[in-house]
């Protein structure tokens, strides 16, 4: 292998077809110098550093995120933003440099912005790296609905409830995961019994509603229904994510990790009159997802 590496710094919320855009270029590159590859991840989104926070609204957990991104490349390198936050263009370069120090190219989308107050563009770039002996490619954006694919634009319309145009532009369904933690027996009661979620806080939660998901738990997988909300019928505030199988389990699913993969959104979310209104409704949200299955399987490929 010639010495000399090639690689992309970002966050890569979601891990989307922009981002994965981006790092076949990497791989391009790297291949046809026989450089490595490599990329220089955020565990927590600029913004949220600027905004003074440190979690929550993330797409993917970060050790999905690393999974996907993986295959494409040599390495992936966690980074913490606010270490670079204070930077100037030209030392957040010098920093890359002594991670890199056979760096050879950079590849960025077109909107790349890096440095204090997001001062250095892809022209800062370009006059860095001919000081430096690096070189900059850049990536055109992948357009969905005639706007860029971004992770800004996908967690929009997932607070939108909006499946389609997020899985569009992820190139996959959305995904929630969690554990399988005890509730208490509502839905049993209802007869339409569910698996309770807990989603880690760090993730964005679709907006509320009823929605078709495909799952996966142990070495099995089903169509299911997925609840996300407060449950308003009880007077609750209590936020739910909660799973209606359509067919049962051959095991306890408690304690399990468990991934639901977001297909359609069905219904928002509403406070009903009665026990016996919401238990209708159910039912009648089983028959529409059932028929939609008789319609349109949906298959998807499984993250964990």
């Amino acid at each position: 292998m010639a010495e000399g590496t090639v690689i992309s710094v970002g966050t890569f919320d979601g891990f989307h077809r922009g981002h994965r855009a981006i790092l076949e270029t990497v791989r391009e590159i790297a291949n046809a110098h026989d450089y490595r590859s490599a990329v220089l991840a955020f565990e927590t989104p600029p913004r949220h550093i600027l905004q003074g926070r440190t979690s929550g609204g993330l797409i993917l957990p970060r050790s999905i995120k690393r999974r996907l991104m993986e295959p494409f490349v040599d390495a992936v390198v966690p980074a913490d933003f606010s270490e670079f936050r204070e930077l100037d263009a030209s030392t957040f370069v010098d920093d890359l440099r002594r991670t890199f120090p056979d760096l050879r190219y950079i590849v960025e989308g077109r909107s790349f912005r890096f440095g204090k107050a997001r001062i250095g563009g892809l022209d800062t770039l370009i006059q860095l790296g001919e000081i430096h002996g690096f070189g900059l490619q850049v990536v055109p954006p992948v357009v969905v609905g005639g706007l860029p694919a971004s992770s800004s634009r996908i967690r929009a319309a997932l607070e939108q409830g909006d499946v389609a145009l997020a899985t569009e532009m992820l190139g996959r369904s959305p995904v929630l995961l969690g554990k399988v933690v005890p509730g208490n027996g509502v839905g049993r009661s209802l007869g339409f019994p569910t698996a309770n979620l807990a989603i880690d806080a760090d993730i964005l939660r679709p907006a509320s509603g009823i929605y078709w998901v495909k799952a996966y738990s142990l070495d099995q997988s089903f169509d299911g229904l997925l609840y996300v909300g407060n449950r308003p019928t009880f007077a609750s505030d209590d936020p739910r994510c909660e799973i209606h199988l359509l067919a049962s389990p051959d095991r306890d699913l408690y304690g399990a990790g468990f991934e639901a993969h977001l297909v359609r959104r069905i219904r928002e979310d509403r406070r009903f009159p009665s026990l016996q209104a919401l238990q209708h409704q159910i039912a009648q949200d089983v028959e529409v997802v059932r028929a939609l299955i008789r319609a349109s399987p949906c298959a998807s490929e499984r993250l964990t």
